[in-house]
């Protein structure tokens, strides 16, 4: 995408069963993505992303065939709060329209329904979420060694925490959603996750001079589920 922080894929991909007696079959063909990444809004603090797609499911599975079209959007907006200088705060604001062309039949039929149990009616699903990011703040310090081509290793250690929220959409809609990836079975989000971030840099001889490389990054990261937490002290509390 020209001017644009982002990518356009088109792809056809198809599996089958390795035996041949096995009456298995998933293809998404075609399968159109659109991914914008942080694109700056004109000359504000505000960035725009966005993961868009249209796909074409065909999956045949134990004698039961599901053949539909779903098309998913997904924009969000974040601003980039400015507090002081070794800490950065993003908050985030999105939407998703998701819309497909079949849908399963009534709400108490399977994962995986026969034709009979689906009715070629668009069923839609629209959400909205919210969160805040928090990166900071960072340690780092620099080791003089050489080891073969790489020399002058520096570790960063930085701490970093997210909130996300997504509201639970209506039950009932939902089960009426054919389940084919993770875009099918969004689910209700109030969850803190915190960590922490190792990165390890080296400066690498070439011939023209040296150049700075990522070695490494490992990241441990704990999640809290507040909603679940909340049902453990009311187990009245709907899924």
């Amino acid at each position: 995408l020209s001017g644009i922080p982002g990518q356009f894929r088109a792809s056809i991909r198809r599996q089958e069963g390795i035996n041949e007696n096995e009456d298995q079959l998933f293809q998404r063909a075609p399968e159109l993505e659109l991914k914008i990444n942080n694109a700056q809004i004109g000359t504000s603090d505000f960035y725009y992303a966005q993961d868009s797609s249209f796909v074409s499911f065909f999956r045949v599975e134990n004698d039961n065939t599901t053949n539909l079209q779903r098309f998913d959007f997904a924009p969000n907006i974040s601003l980039p709060i400015k507090t002081v200088p070794w800490l950065g705060v993003t908050s985030k604001f999105g939407l998703r329209e998701t819309a497909w062309t079949n849908r399963k039949a009534n709400s108490g039929v399977g994962s995986n329904p026969s034709r009979d149990s689906q009715k070629e009616t668009l069923l839609y699903r629209e959400l909205w979420s919210t969160g805040i990011s928090v990166e900071g703040p960072r340690f780092s310090r620099i080791y003089k060694r050489e080891i073969g081509p790489f020399r002058d290793f520096k570790h960063i250690i930085s701490l970093n925490g997210n909130y996300s929220y997504t509201p639970a959409i209506d039950s009932k809609d939902r089960r009426l959603i054919i389940p084919v990836d993770a875009i099918d079975q969004i689910a209700d989000t109030n969850t803190l996750t915190y960590g922490v971030t190792n990165r390890v840099l080296t400066k690498l001889q070439l011939e023209e001079g040296f150049v700075t490389r990522q070695l490494f990054t490992v990241n441990l990261s704990q999640s809290y589920n507040i909603a679940e937490s909340r049902r453990k002290q009311n187990p009245q509390t709907p899924l």
